[in-house]
């Protein structure tokens, strides 16, 4: 069997959520040792499901891709049955610490010194509270590489706003180019694609940072704020206004430059969707009609 290109880097994996456990499952698939550090004390958010041990109730009420369990069931270990955490959580694994005591800390220390890489998403402040900052890591590892994805950056007055995808693509912009043309942002249905966005974009500045140290012998420090790398998503309507000094909004579901819509056709809700994109398109859209005389207006 081939060998995977990341079988020889282990992975410190310090993620919550989503954006995080995102990037080091991206990781994992390409063959590292990606190792979970969980806390004894804290559970958490959302990453094994919205609580450790839930009632029946709780259950099922909840929705089964955030929190709900197979079957609806809660099992022996309900905090290893959550969808999205098994889903996220593949080809890992996992241990616990308590890093709040001297001799936590002192495991984390000599696990980072036998690792390469050093991943974590946590609110910002998490992690200089319990005193894990990059210099801290470099005394166990110098040419370790620690990636941090703060919502906002780690500077600036947004820097310590606590955000998921859903509030990154408010302040991005997202928010404003989705939904219908009569509507305001408040009726928008929620999106993460900031989420699943930071977990490639943080896989590959991983890549990018592990090529550069075999070059070089040295590690690296990466931040990568969840907003600046969502921006490029909407690099069409950026782009619209910097050179056209149009601002984009709502479009419902057409699209600017082509025909595009979700017509009514004969019948009862019954519905078709068409895009063309240019004049091949449209030419063949009007050969599969039969050229009706209406196409030639």
């Amino acid at each position: 069997m081939a060998k995977l290109p990341l079988e020889d880097v282990r992975v410190v994996d310090m993620t919550i959520v989503w954006a995080g456990p995102y990037t080091t499952a991206l990781l994992a698939d390409l063959g590292a040792e990606v190792i979970r550090v969980e806390s004894t004390r804290f559970y958490p958010p959302i990453t094994r499901g919205f609580m450790a041990h839930p009632s029946e109730e709780v259950i099922k009420n909840q929705l089964v891709w955030l929190g709900g369990l197979p079957d609806r069931k809660i099992g022996d270990r309900p905090w290893n049955r959550a969808p999205l955490f098994n889903s996220h959580a593949r080809n890992k694994l996992s241990m616990t610490v308590d890093l709040l005591q001297p001799s936590g800390k002192d495991v984390l220390s000599r696990l980072v010194g036998m690792s390469d890489v050093f991943i974590e998403n946590t609110a910002m402040g998490t992690m200089e509270k319990l005193g894990i900052t990059y210099d801290w890591l470099k005394e166990s590892r110098p040419d370790i590489i620690m990636v941090r994805m703060p919502a906002f950056g780690s500077t600036g007055k947004y820097s310590h706003y606590r955000a998921m995808g859903q509030m990154v693509e408010d302040v991005a912009g997202h928010t404003s180019l989705r939904g219908y043309t009569d509507m305001d942002a408040t009726g928008v249905t929620s999106a993460f694609t900031a989420d699943a966005g930071a977990g490639v974009g943080a896989a590959f500045a991983v890549l990018a940072a592990l090529h550069h140290r075999r070059r070089t012998g040295k590690g690296q420090f990466v931040e990568l704020a969840m907003v600046e790398n969502f921006l490029p998503y909407l690099g069409e309507a950026i782009m619209d206004y910097n050179l056209n000094g149009r601002i984009r909004s709502t479009l419902g579901n057409r699209h600017p430059y082509a025909i595009q819509g979700c017509y009514p056709c004969m019948g009862e809700d019954r519905w078709v969707n068409i895009t063309i994109y240019n004049d091949s398109h449209w030419e063949g859209f009007c050969k599969v009609l039969g050229n009706p005389e209406w196409t030639q207006d």
